[in-house]
């Protein structure tokens, strides 16, 4: 036996890699509504732990018997992914978005890919084809030209949220060559869980000793605020971080960071619902985010 596992393919064709990196786009896309949502009411270190403990409790009746499938050497492992690759980047995010726009969030976030290639190739031995770097260069390029055109002001952002949020991207490119070096023969969710489930003692007692409990619950702002949160923590972390850790397992470190480049895109997509126009600018940064994503698979 190798632990408990979900019902998930256990091999993914090219069509299957598409739809769960178009999908962890859209729920990681709609992450920083959800976070500004609940800053409302909650304090970032608040969100921040909140995010972690509920999506820790979600896979809890993973994380235990597992345990005894990982050697000592493997749980070092597991939680570096769950501390770099998890718990610190839900503090940055949340204490950027208290100054930082979502469009510099997505703009920033496109660095995954490279970080990605640039510590895989350094810290990892991983090689990365011609290709594939000229990818992640034509995706990054096409993210940005995606922003500039959605007229986001970012020239008076401190640069204090700009480093939290670069940061972040440098512990999700950690995070991701590990898996895909060290744990890649590892059930994707057994991974998630435990690094969860080893990242959640600090935001447990963060909860209890901010009194996050005692005001949860107090009025229906609060309600509320706390029913965004765990729409975020239970989908966009937990059940993201599993199926993650799935195409990573199956794919390559450096084509499932790029979901990073398509963020920007489903938050154009939210403005496109609401009434906003989209400029020619913008649908060919799109193309050109597609067919970087499509190089890098090439690649592989």
């Amino acid at each position: 036996m190798k632990g408990i596992r979900l019902a998930l393919p256990a091999e993914m064709n090219n069509g299957l890699k598409w739809v769960i990196l178009l999908s962890l786009a859209f729920v990681w896309g709609s992450s920083f509504i959800l976070m500004k949502k609940g800053l409302l009411m909650f304090s970032n270190y608040e969100v921040g732990s909140f995010r972690i403990l509920l999506a820790a409790a979600v896979l809890t009746p993973f994380s235990f018997r597992a345990l005894r499938y990982f050697n000592r050497s493997e749980l070092w492992k597991v939680a570096i992914v769950g501390l770099i690759g998890n718990l610190l980047p839900a503090y940055l995010f949340a204490t950027a978005q208290l100054s930082a726009p979502s469009s510099l969030a997505g703009m920033l976030n496109s660095l995954v890919p490279l970080f990605t290639v640039l510590i895989g190739s350094v810290l990892f031995g991983a090689h990365a084809k011609r290709t594939q770097w000229l990818g992640v260069v034509v995706g990054l390029i096409a993210a940005i030209v995606l922003i500039a055109g959605s007229g986001a002001n970012i020239e008076s952002i401190p640069i204090a949220a700009s480093s939290m949020i670069v940061i972040a991207t440098i512990c999700y490119a950690i995070s991701v060559n590990v898996i895909y070096t060290y744990l890649s023969k590892r059930s994707s969710v057994n991974v998630a869980a435990i690094g969860l489930l080893l990242a959640s003692p600090l935001p447990l007692v963060h909860l209890v000793a901010s009194g996050f409990w005692s005001r949860a619950f107090s009025s229906e702002g609060h309600l509320e605020a706390l029913g965004y949160l765990s729409i975020l923590s239970i989908i966009g972390t937990a059940l993201a971080v599993v199926v993650f850790n799935y195409l990573i397992k199956h794919s390559s470190a450096v084509f499932s960071s790029s979901v990073t480049y398509l963020i920007p895109v489903v938050a154009m997509l939210w403005g496109l619902l609401d009434d906003e126009l989209i400029s020619l600018q913008q649908v060919l940064a799109v193309v050109g985010i597609f067919t970087a994503i499509r190089m890098i698979n090439s690649s592989r």
